[in-house]
């Protein structure tokens, strides 16, 4: 959480923890492959005219389709998860960080060891 004194117009264009996200990722290439967690913004205005940046992420979810055939015919189940160790793993945004920063970084230091 992010607290700005101030005028709510001088901060509008401020940029925000999605964006240094994002930009950090556009650093690394294009085409690293990773699974980005969904990011929520919220701007507060106070009644003292300060405004307050919030920037949550959504919780892991996925769903489990599962297809049985049986002498009836066919039937689909369709199973909401949420918070699953499978999915949460998905979603890791301090493993996907760590990862992106080991490659980047990784590289770098073996063309200076050579």
């Amino acid at each position: 959480m992010e607290k700005c004194v101030g005028d709510p117009s001088l901060a509008s264009d401020l940029p925000s923890a999605k964006d240094d996200f994002e930009q950090a990722l556009s650093y690394v290439g294009g085409d690293v492959k990773c699974n980005l967690p969904i990011l929520e913004e919220k701007e507060i205005i106070k009644e003292d005219g300060s405004v307050i940046k919030r920037t949550m992420m959504n919780k892991a979810r996925t769903q489990k389709r599962t297809v049985v055939k049986d002498q009836h015919g066919k039937h689909v189940f369709v199973e909401q998860l949420e918070d699953v160790p499978e999915v949460q793993h998905k979603d890791d945004l301090q493993n996907d960080l760590q990862q992106l920063l080991n490659r980047f970084c990784g590289e770098d230091w073996k063309k200076e060891a050579e």
